[in-house]
C-alpha cells in the first residue's frame, strides 16, 4: 500500500505540473484493493467528493473501508 501511495502521489504531482489549476471531482480506482491510490488522489485534490473504489477482493475492500473510518493517511 505505501508504495501504490508514492507512485500515484507522484504521478499526480506530475500531472499538476503539466495543468496547473487542474481540478478533481471524482475518481474512480478499479482494482484498487485498499485504497490507497484513492488516498493520494484525495490528498492532492481537496475538492474531490466522490471515490470508488472496484475490487474482486472482498477483503481488500473491507480492510479499505476499516482505513477510511480513520481519515486520510498523512504524507
Amino acid at each position: 500500500m505505501p508504495a501504490t501511495h508514492a507512485a500515484v502521489t507522484r504521478a499526480v504531482r506530475h500531472t499538476t505540473d503539466l495543468v496547473p489549476g487542474l481540478r478533481v471531482g471524482s475518481v474512480v480506482d478499479i482494482g484498487g484493493g485498499t485504497g490507497a491510490a484513492t488516498w493520494a488522489v484525495a490528498q492532492a485534490f481537496p475538492d474531490l467528493t466522490t471515490a470508488t473504489v472496484a475490487d474482486g477482493s472482498t477483503d481488500a475492500l473491507a480492510t479499505g473501508r476499516r482505513i477510511a473510518r480513520h481519515g486520510p493517511p498523512r504524507a
